[in-house]
């Protein structure tokens, strides 16, 4: 989660970095950072970091036995 965080961070220094290139028209430079950040953003690992990081405060409750299925079957 530290990993996922410092890129928010580095995710926000390259928005400012953006606006600072429109305004000196040189935003094209910034074309190649933008699709690796895109391509990491769509990653499996990125999302299920953001998901976490996003319900960080959901409570988890896991009863004190393992569903099984077999084990609650009755003959009919």
């Amino acid at each position: 989660m530290e990993a996922f965080r410092d890129f928010q961070k580095t995710v926000d220094r390259i928005d400012s970095l953006r606006r600072d290139a429109e305004l000196a028209h040189f935003d094209r430079l910034l074309v190649p950072l933008d699709k690796k950040v895109a391509s990491i953003m769509r990653s499996p690992a990125y999302r299920i970091s953001e998901w976490f990081n996003l319900y960080e405060d959901t409570n988890w409750f896991i009863g004190p036995e393992t569903f099984d299925p077999i084990g609650h079957a009755t003959q009919c």
